[in-house]
């Protein structure tokens, strides 16, 4: 599906990105678009607002196991054959949603697994905008000031 057709239909489901909660009060993922609809331009707030949103969210996970994770998804953008044979590695990237799911089922705090849901959520929405090396190119850095926001909240 062409870019442009893809946001034109998803432009009624933007919102204001705030955090939303779910039915214990807890913070859930925020739903983010990573271009201005339309184009490949970057939103000013991705990097900011949205990130720091985002990364209440994951408030109840452990530093350590979003480090990890965090580095094995810097390690897929920093791979050469990313940029010229994106299809090549796309499948490698969509794993990264089958090892959140692990994680989830792994992990016997309640906290935590609910953090983790909302580390899939954000995988989710993030991967489906994924399709080509530049927009995993943006998502990555949108994790990475994710992780930021993250690191300075974590309790750990």
């Amino acid at each position: 599906m062409p870019y442009n057709n893809y946001n034109t239909a998803r432009s009624n489901e933007r919102n204001d990105w705030k955090p939303k909660n779910n039915a214990d009060g807890k913070t859930i993922c925020p739903q983010f678009f990573l271009y201005k609809e339309g184009t490949k331009t970057v939103d000013r707030n991705l990097y900011d607002k949205t990130a720091q949103d985002i990364a209440k969210s994951l408030s109840g996970i452990s530093k350590t196991r979003l480090r990890r994770f965090f580095d094995e998804v810097k390690k897929l953008s920093n791979n050469p054959c990313l940029d010229t044979n994106f299809e090549k590695e796309e499948a490698s990237i969509m794993l990264l949603k089958s090892k959140i799911s692990y994680m989830i089922g792994r992990t016997n705090n309640r906290k935590e697994k609910n953090a983790l849901n909302n580390l899939k959520a954000f995988f989710d929405i993030g991967l489906k905008q994924v399709h080509d090396a530049a927009a995993y190119h943006v998502f990555v850095t949108l994790f990475e000031a994710v992780y930021g926001f993250f690191y300075e909240e974590a309790h750990d």
